[in-house]
């Protein structure tokens, strides 16, 4: 009850900078169940939330993973294309190693695969390092 009342009354506020303020030091008073529960309320009014810190620091750790597993893709789609040119590999084999690559979570694996499939004499070579990782 208190945190609709708080929330009405934060809607209230004409100035959006206040607002973004209030709604700031609001946040850091509150235990976490009770963030999600208003956030989720809030944001059905996004002028509200749009520019606060703590929802620029979310979109920002979001943008933060976003980047990370795209470079994450990357690589894996790196290992397929360095295989595919040094050794124009079946469709087949092309597939359980995207297969394969795509389980990879660890960047410092995936890594050190792209560096086997640059290096590798052979697909054979290759395809034993990867079963061994």
């Amino acid at each position: 009850m208190v945190l609709d009342a708080v929330v009405a009354r934060l809607r209230q506020v004409p100035d959006p900078q206040a607002r973004a303020r209030l709604l700031t030091v609001l946040l850091a008073l509150l235990p976490q169940e009770d963030i999600v529960t208003m956030v989720e309320r809030l944001l059905e009014d996004e002028t509200l939330l749009f520019d606060t810190p703590y929802l620029r620091r979310i979109r920002e750790q979001g943008r933060e993973e976003g980047r990370e597993e795209g470079l994450l893709a990357a690589r894996r789609r790196s290992i397929v294309d360095a295989l595919t040119l040094r050794f124009a590999p079946s469709a087949a084999v092309l597939q359980q190693v995207a297969q394969y690559v795509e389980t990879l979570t660890d960047e410092a694996a995936i890594e050190q695969l792209f560096a086997v499939a640059i290096r590798s004499a052979s697909l054979a070579e290759f395809q034993a390092a990867m079963t061994q990782a």
